[in-house]
């Protein structure tokens, strides 16, 4: 996942050729994630947010909405059919499950036991 990242790091930093550079620039870039991961309080609520919204949003939505708009002179009925039920779907996914991971958000429902220390193995 970081590696278009890291990618795009080196070429306007110009660090590729040099590696001393481009090892720190990694290394900073997966400390900053840690501590992000690691002062967010719930970041896998924040995450399922995000993955609700976005994820509904780049693979149902806008694919069918663009083939929608680039085809839609050449578009069958059945296509259209296709597309607009797929848009329909994408869209009560969306609402649903943005819904539900905003209720996690504000209503501390984590529905995931944290471990415990004094759990054996």
């Amino acid at each position: 996942m970081m590696f278009p990242v890291v990618k795009l790091l080196d070429k306007k930093f110009r660090s590729a050729d040099n590696v001393h550079k481009s090892n720190v620039m990694r290394i900073s870039l997966v400390l900053t994630t840690y501590i992000i991961i690691a002062v967010v309080p719930n970041f896998s609520l924040l995450m399922a947010f995000v993955g609700a919204t976005c994820c509904t949003l780049l693979g149902f939505i806008l694919p069918a909405l663009f083939h929608l708009k680039i085809f839609k002179e050449t578009l069958t009925q059945r296509e259209k059919l296709w597309d607009m039920a797929i848009l329909v779907i994408g869209i009560i996914g969306g609402i649903i499950s943005t819904l539900d991971a905003l209720q996690r958000m504000f209503m501390g429902d984590t529905s995931v036991e944290e471990p415990s220390s004094t759990q054996g193995f």
